[in-house]
């Protein structure tokens, strides 16, 4: 079953960086869940508990927008596309809401395991250390961009 599991967390960005052996690895904590349409698989400020790739179906990411009514869509996500992966770190609550836009299904890797993976392979944090360092340029960017934008608009 674990070999099932390998090509879709090969691509998921931040486990990209890893060995076909390390994954193999984390394969065997993975759990397939299941969702329908309109379902919610996390909600903003639940605790984050695990990672998420998308096995099958789409799903929407989003946050509550600055008037406390309407959501914002960050993204749509796909077959080999990840959410969650903070969680694996920074045990701190879900920063968004996914909603699973038709039947979906999804691989969960429970962060405890991740952190026991980590702590027993130190070359597993060393592989993640770019790609995170990546997302956090990428985040500082898009920061800088909009800043770019309020000032156009005189915000």
């Amino acid at each position: 079953m674990a070999s099932e599991f390998l090509s879709l967390l090969m691509q998921s960005d931040i486990l990209s960086a890893l060995t076909e052996d390390q994954l193999m690895e984390l394969s065997e904590h993975i759990e397939v869940k299941q969702y329908a349409a309109n379902e919610v698989i996390v909600e903003e400020g639940d605790p984050g508990d695990g990672m998420f790739v998308v096995s099958t179906g789409t799903a929407a990411v989003s946050t509550q927008s600055h008037d406390g009514i309407s959501r914002v869509v960050l993204a749509m996500l796909g077959p080999g596309q990840s959410f969650g992966e903070m969680a694996l770190l920074d045990q701190q609550p879900r920063s968004a809401t996914v909603v699973a836009l038709g039947p979906t299904t999804c691989l969960y890797l429970p962060a405890a395991q991740f952190r026991a993976l980590l702590q027993r392979h130190a070359s597993m944090s060393q592989a993640l250390l770019p790609v995170l360092v990546q997302r956090l340029r990428d985040a500082d960017r898009w920061i800088q961009a909009l800043l770019r934008s309020s000032r156009r608009l005189n915000i």
